[in-house]
């Protein structure tokens, strides 16, 4: 179903954030498209003699400089700069000063072609108006598709090209070109609900210590709803660095909006990872003292079984290499290494029980049977002694058996999807093939 998007005038103030924002000037027609800014003038004039080398630190990898343009006098100065890496120069910029822009969305893409059109109506249908959206192609192979895709919008985004460098790099290329105070993260296949960004900034006005705000989202698949983020793993009432690192508190990054300054104080995503960056940054901004909190309210829309996150085996070992990564900080306190321990543990074992899974189906038994030993070897669990069992004596009859399960697991998750379409949406049922189909007028 199409709407107008909830177009508001220019001069009307949005009541949804208060009067903290009220002064913030016109809405979406500021977009600047594929004209150059003035940050992007001022990139092309800068001389590469102005790059400094790296300085690392917390987690490793904060990049600072020693450009004379930017005289660093302490950690908590540099903030305020914005470091250039991807065009080899370097720009002194006060972060979202004079922009008229309050949030920064910032879509990285790759084989998104089929998707982004949606993604971007879902972006434009926000009550809340005072955005500029910068999408960033990272060296997509369809990007021929891509740009066809993009066309109808290329007035009111800016459009980034970069090779291939990871999603990492792909989003701190546009926080650090990024005017808003705020940047909201979306990924190119993922929607957002109407109300998400008007939401979001009504949080952050009400707690101006808060540096970042998530919220709860449904997971689909096939235009089908599979259940909610906060169903599958509650809460807890605070967001604090232990329970992020418990896994208490799970952040959905499409849902994210937080400061830019924060984010560019603790070194942006670390662009040595392809898996979980958005889990090592969520930990390092709270180790930094960044206040967080979420709204228990659906607000986006996550597109499960594609991209980075689709594999099992090896987004656990970019969980493990997270953590393993702030064990390495020694100011941690002991709790927090406790739960560090344990979670380590605990990843060491599932990624053994995958690798079982993935040579037991394949009929590599030897290597099965290797990967169930190890597994056991962490935890004395009984249905791994079963399974260890069964490799060694029937490997046949044990492969027999689990594609019988996994064929019976496929018919389960295919019977959930035809139960209902309804999603409850600030406390009223909504269909939800019609909720994602929501589009304003181009």
């Amino acid at each position: 179903m199409k709407t107008e998007g909830h177009r508001l005038p220019d001069e009307q103030k949005d009541q949804t954030i208060g009067d903290q924002y009220a002064h913030i000037g016109p809405g979406a027609e500021y977009q600047t498209g594929s004209m150059a800014s003035p940050e992007d003038a001022a990139i092309a004039r800068a001389e590469p003699s102005d790059m400094g080398s790296p300085v690392w630190h917390y987690f490793g990898i904060c990049h600072l400089t020693k450009s004379p343009a930017r005289k660093v006098l302490g950690f908590s100065d540099w903030h305020t700069m914005d470091f250039i890496e991807d065009q080899q120069t370097a720009v002194s910029t006060c972060a979202g000063a004079d922009s008229g822009v309050l949030v920064s969305v910032v879509i990285p893409t790759y084989n998104a072609a089929p998707y982004i059109a949606d993604t971007l109506d879902s972006v434009f249908a926000q009550t809340f108006r005072n955005f500029e959206v910068i999408v960033v192609n990272d060296g997509s192979p369809h990007t021929a598709a891509l740009e066809q895709a993009l066309q109808p919008y290329l007035s009111r985004i800016r459009y980034l090209k970069q090779e291939n460098r990871g999603p990492s790099a792909a989003r701190n290329r546009a926080i650090r070109q990024g005017r808003g105070k705020y940047v909201a993260f979306l990924d190119s296949d993922d929607l957002w609900l109407p109300m998400h960004l008007g939401r979001q900034l009504e949080s952050l006005a009400r707690g101006p210590d808060l540096g970042l705000v998530y919220a709860n989202g449904v997971h689909f698949e096939e235009n089908v709803p599979l259940g909610t983020a906060f169903a599958s793993v509650p809460q807890s009432e605070q967001v604090t660095l232990e329970s992020l690192l418990a896994e208490q508190c799970t952040i959905n990054t499409s849902s994210v909006v937080a400061s830019r300054e924060a984010m560019l104080r603790v070194g942006l995503f670390d662009e040595n990872m392809n898996r979980c960056e958005d889990f090592d940054l969520w930990l390092r901004l709270s180790y930094d003292g960044v206040r967080m909190s979420y709204d228990r309210e659906v607000q986006v829309c996550h597109r499960l079984g594609r991209g980075l996150s689709a594999d099992r085996e090896l987004m656990k070992r970019g969980r493990l290499e997270v953590y393993k990564k702030i064990a390495a900080n020694g100011l941690l306190t002991q709790a927090q290494r406790s739960i560090i321990a344990a979670k380590l543990k605990t990843l060491e074992v599932e990624i053994q029980v995958e690798l079982t899974k993935q040579a037991l189906l394949a009929g590599k038994f030897r290597e099965a049977l290797s990967a169930a030993e190890c597994a056991n070897s962490h935890t004395h669990a009984i249905k791994l002694g079963v399974a260890e069992l069964g490799l060694r004596c029937f490997p046949g009859l044990m492969r027999w058996l689990y594609r019988i399960y996994v064929r019976v697991l496929g018919l389960y998750r295919r019977s959930r999807r035809v139960r209902s379409t309804r999603i409850d949406v600030q406390g009223k049922p909504v269909d939800f093939e019609m909720l994602i189909r929501r589009r304003p007028v181009r």
